[in-house]
């Protein structure tokens, strides 16, 4: 906040980009250690991930152009060009179930305060199919075929692809077997005016905080619901 815009350049945001990444998280320090939940991480050291620092760089380069524009006036040629920018996942997306993991995440769900079965089915359809969460949570009974054995994600619920597009690419989900049989006997829970097929979870957010207590209690905390 204390230079223009006309005193950002190339060099300058690099060095930014490459200052975040050595850079420390604050910390929040909302609870005390002794109070604070048991999968609660806040007080590790961390610094800005390279998913984030990229985050940063194409918000400041969407509202530097947009300014501009807006405003008349050009911007250096250089300054949004030829940057080593971070990568998106940071390579998270590579990991796999191993060994017993999957019998181990069952056994965990099957621990679980409330939806029990429904933890049991959830896991078995997101393992059958690849699906992201909320691509899982969005689903509908109307995009729902059991005779033809496939789930059709419509575009608003995919994830978006590319920086120029607003929605994502709709797609036909096949179903195994095993999925099949689960979202058969998930019927038996459906809700009267409620569309959504694994309406027992609110949103994403409730949903990967309820995985994370069951993988880590599987001792796996590092597996993700996708």
């Amino acid at each position: 906040g204390e230079f223009s815009v006309s005193a950002l350049t190339h060099e300058r945001i690099d060095k930014y980009m490459r200052a975040l990444l050595e850079t420390a998280i604050p910390k929040k320090n909302r609870k005390a250690p002794e109070n604070a939940h048991p999968l609660y991480n806040g007080d590790q050291e961390r610094t800005y991930s390279a998913s984030s620092v990229r985050k940063v760089y194409y918000t400041l380069k969407k509202i530097t152009e947009a300014h501009a524009l807006a405003h008349g006036y050009s911007l250096d040629s250089r300054m949004f060009s030829g940057h080593d920018i971070p990568g998106a996942w940071d390579g998270h997306k590579d990991r796999r179930l191993e060994g017993n993991e999957e019998e181990r995440l069952l056994a965990a769900a099957a621990a679980s305060k409330k939806n029990v079965a429904e933890w049991r089915r959830a896991i078995t359809i997101l393992l059958e199919t690849g699906m992201r969460a909320q691509e899982f949570l969005k689903s509908t009974y109307d995009n729902l075929s059991l005779d033809g054995r496939t789930l059709f994600l419509p575009p608003e619920i995919v994830k978006k692809v590319g920086r120029r597009t607003k929605k994502g690419i709709a797609r036909h989900v096949p179903l195994s077997l095993k999925a099949l049989a689960a979202y058969k006997e998930h019927e038996a829970t459906k809700k009267t005016g409620e569309k959504r097929i694994f309406w027992q979870w609110k949103d994403t957010s409730s949903f990967d905080k309820a995985f994370k207590r069951i993988s880590t209690r599987a001792g796996c905390p590092d597996v993700m619901p996708h």
